[in-house]
């Protein structure tokens, strides 16, 4: 957990039980996901519905997650993260149009492939730099001038 709950308050240690629990599930079905129907490799091969909807399903359930985690940078960060360590932005193509990246350091983060198009992000968020963007799309304007890509 991010915080010990010896030094919080029971409802504010209550609340961060709670998001660390839905932290895990989200890793812990998303993991199931993608070994299960073997997508990494399933991924490779042309015109796969089974992976198309897969994409989908994480998506879907990684928008929800980050919308969850919209005060803490640090969880949203670990979503990001585990995407990009099991490989599912690069191979899988998940897109991250419309994410809330506000805040979280991303400095570490390889962001080659993924797609950035609508995300938001503030003065707090952390970007690796120039190179870990080579081949993601649809970064917008204002990105490409502050990271200068």
């Amino acid at each position: 957990m991010y915080l010990s709950c010896s030094k919080r308050s029971g409802e504010s240690c209550a609340f961060a039980e709670n998001k660390e629990e839905t932290l895990q599930r989200y890793l812990d079905r998303v993991s199931q996901l993608i070994i299960e129907k073997d997508l990494i490799n399933a991924s490779r091969s042309e015109n796969n519905l089974i992976v198309d909807a897969a994409s989908d399903v994480i998506r879907a359930r990684t928008l929800s997650v980050l919308r969850s985690f919209r005060l803490d940078s640090d969880r949203r960060a670990s979503v990001i993260f585990f995407l990009i360590e099991t490989e599912v932005l690069h191979s899988l193509k998940v897109s991250l149009d419309g994410a809330n990246l506000r805040g979280p350091n991303l400095s570490g983060a390889n962001l080659s492939a993924a797609n950035l198009e609508h995300i938001k992000w503030d003065e707090k968020t952390q970007w690796p730099d120039r190179s870990r963007f080579q081949e993601a799309t649809n970064i917008p304007e204002a990105l490409k001038q502050q990271k200068g890509l």
